[in-house]
């Protein structure tokens, strides 16, 4: 396998000396036009205004008392919201304890702001609300 080393040492690499134009020639013209960079001042003013291009566009509003800030998201429709209100409203239960004799458990479900507690004796069986 031939090196880096041995390439660079041996002109390897390098590109092959260039004729030299002829005068004259259409080649000769478009070869002298200038290849240079833009100007400075033109490349830092589009560097400088890049982000005020894009930032401009950015559609920002706050949510729950200011401690959300939603950017270029669209506001829910309220059609969408009450849809989704079926599938959001379902009874949650929580374990609460067991029971003294250790065959059932006791949760406790929500109704409204009222939490009200239940007796389940097995798996999947009927919850038995308690006083």
């Amino acid at each position: 396998m031939i090196s880096w080393r041995y390439l660079l040492r041996n002109n390897s690499c390098r590109r092959p000396p260039q004729r030299p134009k002829q005068r004259g020639s259409r080649k000769a013209a478009i070869d002298r036009r200038p290849l240079g960079r833009p100007p400075t001042a033109v490349l830092m003013t589009l560097v400088l205004l890049f982000p005020m291009l894009v930032s401009a566009d950015v559609d920002r509003r706050t949510l729950h008392d200011g401690t959300l800030v939603v950017e270029d998201i669209p506001e829910i429709p309220i059609e969408v919201v009450v849809d989704l209100m079926r599938y959001q409203n379902i009874r949650a239960a929580g374990f609460r304890a067991w029971t003294p004799d250790g065959n059932g458990i006791y949760v406790s479900t929500g109704f409204g702001d009222v939490d009200s507690l239940h007796r389940v004796d097995m798996p999947g069986g009927a919850r038995n609300h308690q006083p």
